[in-house]
């Protein structure tokens, strides 16, 4: 009984390793390995890093700057 279900598990996965999307998946997971798609990736991470550091800087500026202008109003 249970190399009957084992035979039907081993039929289920060959016929997922073919499948073309699972093909797909393997080649883009392939690719996202090589050291210059790392490299590139690791590239565009740090550039996202670099422009939430110079937000974090620039909002509290300009909130400084709107809460001034909004009290002048009040003097």
């Amino acid at each position: 009984m249970w190399l009957v279900e084992w035979e039907k598990q081993a039929l289920i996965h060959d016929s997922w390793e073919t499948e073309p999307r699972t093909i797909e998946m393997k080649n883009i997971a392939l690719v996202l390995q090589l050291p210059q798609m790392q490299q590139r990736l690791t590239t565009i991470k740090q550039e996202q890093e670099r422009q939430q550091q110079l937000r974090q800087t620039e909002f509290p500026r300009k909130d400084m700057e709107q809460n001034q202008q909004f009290n002048r109003g009040f003097r």
